[in-house]
């Protein structure tokens, strides 16, 4: 595909924008030939008078995710103004290939120093003898090819004379070599105690020097220090240049490429044609040009106007504010913003056909200058009878709500970038996500292919936003994919973008017919196309879809759309930015700060886009209990399954809207799919809200991970439950409702499970609202559960259950529930503790239906969760243990010494610890620093036992065997007391040889914690051996065998140990024999 992305006969590479005008009045002024100025919020105005697309992305910004600071978010289109203060500041970091490779420039400094060699010298110098100048030689050098450029600095005292006194003066001068002398090349005198000379040419291999001349009147020290370097342009390929931290603080366009297109070649983010823009404003505007400093009036009292009634608020711009803005709810009306006076001129306004919403509210804004004075005026949408019946108006307008005030400077705010008091009303939807911009449409793709491992690394991208694509997409039947046709690098360099991680977005087109394809970029496997619709979700007619494209190189199938977001419609435009476009004024740092509408599947792609940045940074994150929940790798390391799953979130968590936007939908009729992919919306309406909920909402135990619970085999049957109600961790309540953007359309959350069944209740209730008396009858949720890291072919979401909550019973019965069951072990092989793995899944409830109500009303139901979660375990490989145990004796008197042998005959494993049991009434007598002693020192108490530490053994110890020895001391009063089993703790890093799911029973044969201070496995498993040894006290009688190391009695033990050991391991060992064995099996 050609570079410049110009449009041929074929209608081939045409922009969006572009099909618009070549595709009829009607359908080219309605998209893109209408534009209106929009205005934005603040801490001081109620968010409801915010652009929906922030009313909608504030759920999101509350809970912290506002796209990351860290990972950029790229297009490829038009261009981007850098210099409105919502898509800036630049960080002066261009793109360029150098040498066929990827390079970055840093335009913040226009050259860089390479090979640099410093000469500097002293010298005391008097005056001339005579009266006359003085010059001294301070510098000579002969640069080598290396060294193309010198500079100097030089200093002395008494400093040069105050202005109206006599002293020294003393110029610079810097001089080559000729036949006969020197001649100056550059010299400097500014009559300042400092003189500089920089980036003077050198000639190479020729004697250069730099001097000093001027009147002296005294004897003066001077210094010099001079350079000799490479002056090389600034930023190529190797000069380790960090986006993130060049340029000004707080930069938001962190990169610019410029290959040459026919949108020029700007060295800076430039936009000639306004498209790329205002779509980079969607998908991450700051909203900086339109936070909002001050309410100057605001009403909730519903007024009906007549012809020539109006609302009228005068405006007094103040200092440190630069815009005026009105939002207004109501039906009917138009607001206009005048100068102030009797003959002040409208500087802007809104009307039903530009962006006089007829189903959200009616915004417009002007820039303005301190001590300037504006009248905002609400009025009926026609003020000339027969315009109103030519429009079938009443002549009547209803105005239910406003507000009206000012804008900040934007130099002193930040918009929606990362505070929780300021709140602009026309943010992109990932606000504090920095942008990369690649001029071009196309053009870019095959860099950005070749390239997608450099482009990840340096700027964290994640998503890159394509809104543009072929004419009228491509009918079933014409190929998509295929290598060599007229979009394969396309369709080639977005496939090698998804293998480093990067996901594409882009426009599904609009055909403005009622089934057709889509075209490239938008029907690659890996993209996420997108739809347009209106603020209610109603899918916009010009929107295409409907039928799929063969990709030859797969033999398969493209299947889109993926989703529908907002995109606009004729009567209801998209605000974000708007561009200079002027090119005589690119050179220029001064730029637009107002905002324009348009409608097209251009403005839905980056909606969806920013969604992406906002998940990404959610997935990436740690949950709001402070849980690592990422199953994303770094940008560094992210392949085409990171790719995948991200796509995924956003597909899993859309609604269909086959129901809720019925009377909405244009020209489109999509059909219940049940969770699947329907021609026309895909897997529906994307939901920003749930998707970072999805990664984020941890719906069991209302925080706690299952992962962070023990569970014994103990537990096998009995099943661990917890509920997430009616509000989550943070207060928000869980619902799902009609009156969109302010009610969610799905509710998500994650489970986190190791190995076993999982039963999740989903119930739905509780309706209430101000409309639900019109409802004829119980809502539909359906209830999805995904496999969160194992998505399904090209990213499409795998659905491991599903179901919908039954609401059968009729219009009395408002709640209902659905259990789904999931076996976590069905496919994972979840057995050691040390690498345990578990499944996340994602549970989703969407509202499919409140019977008799559509979007737009004021019906919501409850959603609440409820997790019952049964373990289930498996035996692991057994580890042979070979050993035994003796003791002094089997009768001792009080305070007798008992010396006690443990022998480690071998063991299957390479390395552990060896440990004896012995009875808490029993004294240790060794001394640990005693070389004769094995003892270590450590001992922990277990139950009416303590368990000494006779330390570590080696892989020959366990091969060849090893002894241990250590002493105690009987007590003083009579009694039966048992010694050992003797054990030994694997400190294996082999998983094959370490811990077990969790701890079972303390006791003979037992995989136990190795610190019994924590409630924790620590991952480590216990094998017993040498049997248990009862020995008894008499106070007054006579030890048998006390004192002597040589008639040890005791008991042997052959252990097989399973990791998930239950039995009841006994040895009797009371005989004193050397032939008891204990076989431990499950």
């Amino acid at each position: 595909m050609s570079g410049d992305d110009s449009s041929n006969d074929s209608g081939i590479e045409l922009s969006r924008r572009t099909f618009a005008k070549a595709t009829g009045a009607a359908v080219g002024a309605g998209l893109f030939g209408a534009s209106a100025d929009t205005v934005s919020a603040d801490h001081p105005m109620d968010r409801k008078f915010a652009n929906p697309r922030v009313q909608e992305l504030a759920k999101v910004w509350d809970r912290g995710y506002r796209g990351s600071n860290d990972n950029a978010l790229g297009l490829t289109d038009s261009g981007i103004d850098a210099r409105h203060p919502d898509l800036g500041p630049w960080n002066g970091v261009e793109i360029v290939e150098d040498d066929g490779g990827f390079a970055l420039k840093d335009r913040n400094v226009d050259f860089v120093r390479d090979s640099e060699k410093t000469h500097a010298d002293e010298e005391t110098v008097s005056p001339a003898s005579t009266t006359g100048t003085t010059t001294v030689e301070l510098v000579t050098l002969t640069p080598d090819a290396k060294r193309s450029h010198a500079s100097a600095t030089m200093t002395w005292t008494p400093s040069p004379r105050p202005s109206g006194n006599e002293a020294n003066s003393l110029d610079l001068l810097f001089q080559c070599e000729v036949e006969g002398g020197w001649e100056t090349v550059a010299e400097t005198g500014t009559s300042r105690e400092v003189e500089e000379l920089t980036d003077v040419p050198l000639e190479a291999d020729t004697p250069h020097r730099f001097a000093a001349t001027g009147d002296l009147s005294t004897v003066s020290e001077l210094t010099i220090t001079a350079r000799t370097y490479d002056r090389m342009p600034a930023g190529l390929l190797g000069s380790e240049i960090d986006p993130f931290s060049v340029g000004p603080d707080e930069a938001k366009t962190i990169g610019w490429f410029n290959a040459g297109s026919r949108y020029g070649n700007s060295p800076k983010p430039r936009d000639p044609d306004g498209h790329g823009s205002h779509c980079a404003s969607i998908m991450g505007g700051s909203g900086r040009a339109s936070e909002v400093t001050r309410e100057v009036e605001t009403s909730g009292e519903t007024r009906q106007l007549q012809f020539g009634n109006t609302v009228d608020v005068d405006v007094f711009v103040d200092d440190g504010e630069a815009g005026v803005y009105a939002s207004a709810y109501g039906d009917s009306i138009e607001i206009d913003i005048s100068e102030r006076g009797p003959r002040g001129e409208t500087v802007a306004s809104s009307t039903i056909s530009s962006d006089a919403s007829t189903n959200d509210n009616n915004t417009v804004s002007v820039p303005a200058d301190p001590d300037e004075a504006y009248t905002v005026t609400i009025r009926p949408a026609s003020t000339e009878e027969s315009d109103a019946i030519a429009q079938g108006l009443n002549g009547v307008g209803r105005v239910d709500s406003y507000s009206v005030g000012t804008f900040a400077d934007p130099p002193g705010t930040t918009g929606d970038r990362g505070s929780d008091t300021q709140v602009a009303l026309h943010s992109g939807v990932a606000p504090d996500a920095p942008l990369v911009g690649l001029q071009g449409l196309s053009g870019p793709i095959p860099f950005l292919g070749e390239y997608a491992t450099e482009f990840s690394e340096t700027f964290n991208l994640r998503a890159v936003n394509m809104s543009w694509g072929y004419v009228g997409g491509l009918p079933l039947g014409a190929a998509g994919g295929a290598s060599g046709d007229v979009f394969g690098d396309v369709v080639g360099g977005i496939r090698d973008m998804a293998e480093q991680g990067i996901l594409t977005v882009a426009a599904a087109g609009n055909a403005a017919t009622p089934a057709n394809g889509n075209g490239a970029p938008a029907v690659a496997d890996e993209t996420i196309s997108v739809v347009a619709t209106g603020p209610k979700d109603g899918i916009s007619g010009y929107s295409s879809g409907g039928i799929g494209a063969v990709d030859d190189g797969e033999d398969g199938t493209y299947m889109k759309p993926d989703v529908t977001a907002p995109g606009g419609t004729l009567d209801d435009l998209v605000t974000a930015a708007e561009a200079d476009t002027d090119y005589s004024e690119f050179d220029t740092d001064t730029g637009p700060q107002d905002y324009t509408g348009k409608a097209g599947t251009s403005m839905a792609a980056p909606f969806t886009s920013g969604v992406a940045g906002l998940v990404a940074d959610a997935m990436e994150d740690e949950d709001p209990e402070g849980n690592n929940k990422s199953i994303l790798n770094s940008t560094a390391q992210s392949g085409i399954n990171d790719t995948f799953r991200l796509k995924q979130v956003i597909l899993a968590t859309a609604t269909e809207t086959v129901f809720t936007a019925a009377p909405y939908h244009r020209a489109k009729s999509p059909s219940c799919q049940g969770g699947g992919r329907d021609p026309f919306e895909g897997y529906g309406r994307v939901n920003p809200d749930a998707a970072v909920d999805a990664v984020t909402r941890n719906v069991y135990g209302g925080g706690d991970s299952l992962t962070n619970d023990e569970f014994s085999p103990d537990d096998a049957d009995e099943p661990v439950t917890s509920s997430y109600g009616v509000t989550d961790s943070d207060g928000n309540e869980l619902t799902v409702g009609l009156d969109v953007p302010q009610d969610n359309r799905a509710v998500a959350g994650y489970v986190e499970a190791p190995r076993g069944v999982l039963d999740l209740t989903v119930s739905a209730g509780n309706l209430r609202g101000a409309d639900v008396s019109m409802a004829t009858g119980a809502p539909q949720v359906d209830v999805f559960v995904y496999d969160g890291e194992n998505p399904g072919p090209n990213g499409v979401p795998n659905v491991v259950a599903q179901g919908t909550i039954d609401a059968t019973s009729g219009v009395g019965a408002r709640r209902g529930s659905l259990t789904l069951t999931v076996d976590t072990g069905e496919e994972f092989d979840l057995g050691r503790r040390d690498e345990v793995d578990t499944r996340t899944l994602f549970v989703v409830a969407k509202l499919v239906n409140i019977p008799g109500l559509v979007n737009g009303f004021d019906a919501r139901t409850d959603i609440e969760f409820r997790a019952s979660f049964t373990p289930e375990f498996e035996p692991l490989p057994g580890i042979d243990v070979s050993g035994e145990r003796f003791d002094s004796g089997d009768r001792f008197t009080a305070n007798a010494r008992n010396t006690v042998r443990v022998d480690l005959n071998s063991a299957d494993v390479t390395e552990g610890r060896i440990y004896d049991r012995v009875p808490a009434d029993w004294t240790v007598t060794d001394d640990p620093d005693d070389p004769d002693t094995d003892y270590e020192g450590e001992v922990r108490t277990e139950g009416s036992h303590e368990i000494i530490d006779l330390g570590p053994f080696g892989e020959d110890d366990a091969t060849d065997g090893t002894s241990r020895i250590y002493a105690v001391e009987a007590p003083d009063s009579n009694g039966s007391y048992t010694f050992g089993p003797a054990r030994i703790e694997v400190t294996d890093d082999d998983p094959a040889q370490r811990g077990v799911q969790a701890p079972t029973a303390d006791g003979e044969g037992s995989f136990t914690d190795d610190n019994d201070s924590d409630d924790q496995d620590d991952g480590d498993v216990e094998i017993t051996f040498g049997g248990n040894d009862p020995r008894n006290v008499v106070v007054g009688g006579t030890s048998a065998g006390s004192g002597s190391d040589t008639t040890l009695s005791g008991s042997t033990d052959d252990t097989t140990d399973s990791a998930a050991d239950t039995a009841d391991d006994t040895a009797s060992g009371d005989d004193g024999s050397l032939t008891d064995t204990v076989d431990d099996t499950l």
